[in-house]
């Protein structure tokens, strides 16, 4: 070989500067040196000349490859032997991916002659900085090449074939007669340099490169050659990150296995054949070996063969032939590791987990001799003995980016603690009965007005389908759209949903998603204007949902296993055509005309491997979706991550929800499964299982003729969410709600039962939080009532034990049901939940599916909710509050701990409406700034919260709270000659004061000198007449259930008295002496009675009363009230661990403690020594209930209560 000597030629350029944050694979390299990401390029108004594909270990330098060919067919030399004398010959293929200098010998090429001897290498555009890539770096290039075509689609440029045959120059010298070039393969090898022999027919094409640098570079923390040390102890070296530095994948350091076949001449299930056509280059495509490897070890069992030498139980696998061609490509920057720790890849073939057919399957070339090509895969006879190199995936420990919070959790405003009667239910609006009440309601502000849209299907005569949708105005229930859709839906399998999507020009769009009978999605406007229409077809019926799957901010609609574009309706990928798609039976009728009954689908999106990105569950199959083109369909691929074996007997696919079942902090997925129409018996199957290790926690059969949709959330004081669905049987059978829950100790259990009137069997059941008690309610309307349920087993007034769930509300509501259920949203803007619900109200028994809409609500004294429900399966992870898609996944079975140590899991649910809460996962109502008076007087100063003022006037002072609350002082000032004081006193007949008598009762001023050299007027509020001698009757006023008993009551002694008279009004006795203020009541029964005392004294009689009920609710009273500092806290109807809270009027903590309350009342002192005056919260709080009340704390003041002895 020749030394290569290097003349020195000094080259001037300007190099492309970054100054962005990070750079990643894929990036846009623009004209104006400036890179920017794929998804900010078109709305940047920038040109673009190059697209990213290497960034080096600095993170300051790398790698740009032009947007287009330079040349599809020409000669890497015009002789067919020169050789340059100062460009090294490198022997093989395995050699020439070391030469990663490309620049370098472009310039050592274009010295030796010109453009007539040596044309590729003149067909760069040198002098601008482009070159003739090496062989090193033009393979590493096209094991990027589908990141970069998914560029290249959005730029506009000529993709890097790797589907076709297709040839390439480098600038890597073999001998005076042949140069290295690379085919669409991955196939590196030499070639004749003159291409005398014009072969391939198209010829060898030019693609040009160039260096860039990156002023200001973000380190990240792992890069390709990093030696990775796993849990386990073993090690591998890093050979692929993913563009946005979440995972990637390691080599192991050594072979597997030297000389093993990949197994019989049998076709393996569940692994898809890959029929490319040669050189192979489709085969980049497939990437997910680890999913290969376990079908393969499943079929093969314990054989001796590729897939079963790797060590699967620690996460090594078989890598596709997609990854082994990625591994060859970054030879170049791995192979010292390999060396030093181990052994470098052999000069031999390699076995990858991919199939060809039942006999065949493919390899990897890494055996180069002199003129033989490397690097490319082969189609070999599985009983070839292959090598075998393991590789394993890695999730990075801080991956970038790490999704966010959910919006419904808050950090600032104030907390105003729920008060009021929850249950007070009201009809707010309704509208005529013109809707489909077979049909879902969903609700979001979709034009972007600040008001909420509610959606739902127009009734048009026929029960099961519509052509028509009609909008109607949060606010008041108002039409304010209906329009005709393209083709008709049917109303039973809730095929519409919400979302809001990004346009080029940075504004959102909103839009309308209808799922039609001809199985294409379109997306029209709040209006009706039609927007876009799907492709393609769907492959089967079901509702539509929203995910950003690949987190680039661009929401993708999927039904089924089918997923699009959100905003263009572009068909971007599908699941395999016989594989699952989340299908289980659903339907109305036989015998009715234009019934439907029909499989349809129900997946779902969610973040399940805990891998930061959404994985598609349909059934027993979790999908991999993999998205890098949202134009060419051919880049983007969902693949088979895992198959969970399903019980026996049971059928593996089925509509899918999810949740943390036995809390230990995984997400389980819960499949139901029906096999037949609402009109035939049979049995519905339920199981759920684990997507780590695929174990089956519990399952259930169910017989009956079908079932609604499983809601999911925690209805009661145990901490494992309950599952709850409603079955149907034979018209002669009761039919029930159910609902179960899942412990590791006790597996899968009935809680309880509750009988329902809904004929289809299929509605669905949903759940919020009403009055903020940490317990859900169950929402529900059947064929006969709209009901709220308290399922949790406690009465909702006592918390005593009830056993049965009953309703708190019931309204009349006839309605004909599909797969509808109401929803809870704030959707008029009130700041409290309401319900919207399709009915007939009032009537009975009335079932075409046609009602009115209607909203139920109770201003003030229901929690707030977010303002939307935008699809069937909603869950509050799904969608923000604005309709637009979050573009990474918060994982459900998140704990919080709340701030007196409780853990709570707020996202552990399906089909719950969600409040708002704190970032400790406490419930939270939001309020805006408190505002509050004051009033200050001085001679010529008046000072106040440090501040001096000095003149009279009306002042504002904010007092800024860092964890909101924020409090506004309206400050009164006045300054001058007087100064104002009230003193209050209180006597028999006479009161004398500064050498005044007075005999009457009333206000009275007199003048005094200040020692401040200001006059002084103070004025007398004098109360006259005995009764300013009685106090009030002290004793229990609010009696419990089964609380009968004796209970005494007593007023102050009174100085001077001649007796007590006591009397009661109702239906009990007492016992009590003339010369005692005591008084004992003897309670019997429920009742309500006013006891009274009448005082004798030498002023004259006084009479108190109080109204003691013996039917009351919770409640804390407190007194006295206003106080000066010391004061009583009574707990009435509170039993058990009870916790008091009090707060100031900023809303900060000052106070807590727990009691041990007795349900007839639990007195516990309290001091505000210490503490400003002002209003204060009190708090008290148990399993069932919360209780608040404001206590008054009053200090001498300017304004105070002054006894001056004059």
């Amino acid at each position: 070989m020749k030394n290569r000597i290097i003349t020195i030629v000094l080259f001037i350029l300007l190099l492309p500067t970054c100054l962005i944050s990070q750079v990643s694979i894929g990036d846009i390299l623009c004209t104006d040196g400036s890179i920017i990401s794929r998804e900010a390029f078109p709305s940047s108004g920038k040109t673009a000349e190059g697209i990213v594909f290497y960034i080096d270990n600095t993170d300051t330098h790398g790698w740009a490859v032009a947007l287009n060919n330079q040349s599809s067919s020409i000669k890497w030399c015009r002789y067919y032997e020169y050789d340059i004398a100062n460009l090294p010959n490198i022997s093989n293929a395995r050699n020439a991916m070391h030469d990663l200098d490309g620049h370098t010998n472009t310039g050592i090429i274009r010295a030796e002659g010109n453009s007539s001897i040596f044309p590729a290498a003149w067909a760069v555009d040198y002098d601008n900085g482009w070159y003739l890539p090496s062989a090193g770096q033009l393979r590493y290039l096209y094991s990027c090449a589908p990141e970069i075509n998914a560029s290249l689609q959005v730029v506009g440029g000529t993709a890097i074939h790797y589907q076709y045959n297709f040839y390439w120059w480098s600038s890597t010298e073999h001998s005076p007669y042949h140069a290295f070039d690379m085919n669409s393969g991955g196939s590196t090898g030499d070639y004749l340099k003159d291409n005398s022999n014009n072969y391939p027919p198209t010829g060898i094409a030019v693609r040009q490169i160039r260096d860039f640098t990156i002023q200001q570079p973000v380190h990240t923390t792992y890069h390709i050659g990093d030696m990775i040390t796993n849990n386990d102890g073993s090690r591998g070296i890093l050979f692929y990150v993913s563009p946005d530095q979440t995972d990637g994948w390691m080599v192991a350091l050594n072979d597997a296995a030297s000389a093993t076949p990949w197994g019989d001449n049998t076709d393996v299930p569940g692994l898809d054949n890959q029929t490319c056509a040669q050189p192979f280059g489709a085969l980049l495509d497939e990437t997910n070996g680890f999913a290969n490897t376990g079908s393969i070890r499943n079929h093969q069992n314990g054989l001796a063969t590729a897939a079963n030498a790797v060590d699967y139980q620690h996460g090594w696998y078989l890598p596709t032939a997609g990854q082994l061609l990625k591994l060859f490509g970054s030879l170049a920057f791995i192979e010292d590791k390999l060396q030093t720790y181990g052994t470098t890849l052999a000069e031999d073939y390699y076995w990858s987990s991919s199939e060809a057919n039942d006999s065949h399957a493919f390899g990897l070339s890494c055996a180069p001799t002199a003129n033989v090509r490397a690097g490319h895969c082969v189609l070999a006879l599985k009983s070839n003995p292959f090598r075998v190199r393991a590789v394993r995936n890695i999730i990075f420990e801080n991956p970038v980016p790490v999704p966010g919070l959910p919006d419904n959790i808050l950090e600032s405003d104030c907390n105003h603690p729920m008060e009021g009667m929850a249950w007070d239910v009201k009809l707010i609006h309704s509208t005529p009965e013109v809707v489909a009440s077979y049909a879902p309601v969903m609700a979001g502000d979709i034009d972007s007005n600040g008001i909420v849209d509610i959606l739902i299907s127009h009734f048009n005569g026929n029960n099961y389908r519509t052509n028509t949708l009609d909008v109607y105005s949060g606010i008041d229930l108002s039409l304010q759209y209906r329009f005709n859709i393209q083709d008709s839906i049917y109303n039973t399998t809730g095929n519409y949903a919400l979302c809001r999507y990004p346009l080029p020009n940075g504004s959102q769009q909103g839009a309308i998603f209808v799922h039609s009978y001809d199985r294409k999605i379109r997306s029209y406007t709040i209006d009706g204007t039609l927007l876009n229409v799907s492709d393609r077809a769907t492959s089967c019926e079901g509702m539509v949902s929203f995910a950003d799957f690949n987190g680039d901010g661009f929401p993708e609609v999927y039904a089924g296993s089918d997923i699009f574009d959100a905003a263009t309706l572009k068909w971007l990928c599908s699941g395999p055509e016989n594989g699952n798609k989340g299908l289980s039976y659903r339907g109305s009728a036989p015998g009715v005309v234009n019934s439907h009954r029909c499989y349809y689908a129900m997946s779902l999106a969610a973040d399940v491997l805990g891998d930061a990105t959404q994985e598609l569950i349909c059934g027993n199959t979790i999908y991999n979706v993999n998205i890098t083109s949202r134009t060419n369909p051919a880049l983007n691929a969902i693949t088979v991550n895992k198959t969970i074996t399903p019980p026996s007997d049971y059928s593996p696919d089925g509509h899918v929800s999810l949740a943390d079942f036995d809390l230990d902090g995984e997400c389980e997925v819960l499949v139901t499964r029906n096999n037949t129409d609402d009109h035939t018996m049979g049995t519905v199957y339920f199981y759920a299982y684990k997507p780590s290790n695929g174990q089956i926690i519990f399952q259930k059969t169910v017989p009956c003729l079908c079932t609604g949709y499983p809601l999911i959330g925690n209805i009661d004081d145990d901490p494992h969410p309950e599952i709850v669905f409603l079955e149907k049987q034979e018209s002669w059978q009761p039919m029930y709600i159910y609902c179960w829950r899942y412990t590791t100790s006790t597996g899968l259990t009935t809680v309880w039962q509750h009988q329902h009137d809904d004929l289809s069997g299929q509605t669905g059941i949903t759940l919020f939080d009403f009055n903020q008690d940490d317990i859900m309610e169950l929402v529900y309307r059947d064929s006969e009532n709209l009901r709220i349920i308290n399922g949790s087993g406690k009465s909702h007034i006592t918390g005593n034990d009830t056993i049965r769930p009953y309703n708190i509300f019931t309204r009349m509501m006839a309605a004909g049901t599909g797969c509808e259920y109401p929803i809870v949203a704030d959707v008029n803007g009130d700041g409290s939940a309401e319900i919207v619900v399709s009915g007939m109200l009032d009537q009975y028994a009335y079932l075409p599916g046609v009602g009115g809409l209607h909203m139920f609500g109770n201003p003030g004294n229901w929690a707030p909710a977010r303002p939307v429900w935008n699809q069937y399966m909603y869950h509050v992870t799904n969608v923000n509050e604005d309709l637009t898609i979050p573009t990474y996944c918060f994982d459900k079975a998140t704990v919080f701990t709340g701030s007196d140590g409780t853990l709570r899991r707020p996202y552990n649910n399906f089909l719950q409406q969600a409040g708002y809460i704190t970032p400790t996962g406490e419930p939270y109502n939001p309020g805006g700034m408190v505002e509050m008076e004051h009033y200050g007087e001085g001679c010529q100063t008046y000072t106040y919260h440090g501040v001096t003022y000095t003149e009279s006037g009306d002042y504002e002072y904010l007092i800024e709270n860092p964890l909101g609350c924020d409090t506004l002082l309206n400050i009164h000032v006045h300054l001058g000659d007087t100064i104002h004081n009230y003193l209050y006193k209180a006597a028999c007949d006479s009161y004398t004061w500064n050498g005044t008598t007075y005999t009457e009762s009333g206000l009275y001023e007199q003048t005094f000198t200040s020692a401040q050299g200001c006059d002084s007027i103070v004025i007398l509020d004098l109360t006259l007449g005995a009764s300013s001698y009685v106090s009030p009757i002290h004793g229990e006023s609010l009696i419990y259930y089964q609380t009968n008993g004796q209970y005494t009551y007593n007023i102050a002694p009174v100085e001077g008295c001649f007796g007590y008279e006591w009397s009661i009004d109702g239906p009990w006795t007492i016992q009590f002496s003339p010369d005692s203020p005591e008084c004992i009541v003897n309670i019997t029964s429920p009742g309500t009675a006013t006891l009274k005392v009448r005082v004798y004294s030498a002023c004259g009689s006084v009479e108190r009363t109080l109204f003691i009920n013996h039917d009351a609710r919770p409640d804390i009273v407190i007194y006295p009230n206003p106080t000066q500092g010391e004061f009583n806290i009574v707990l009435y109807g509170m039993e058990g661990e009870s916790v008091i809270v009090i707060y100031d009027y900023l809303g900060q903590l000052i106070g807590r403690f727990s009691v041990d309350a007795d349900i007839h009342g639990t007195l516990v002192p309290y001091s505000l020594a210490g503490k400003a005056a002002g209003i204060y919260m009190v708090s008290a709080i148990n399993r069932y209930h919360k209780v608040t009340k404001k206590v008054i704390k009053s200090t001498p003041s300017s304004f105070g209560i002054f006894d001056w002895d004059w």
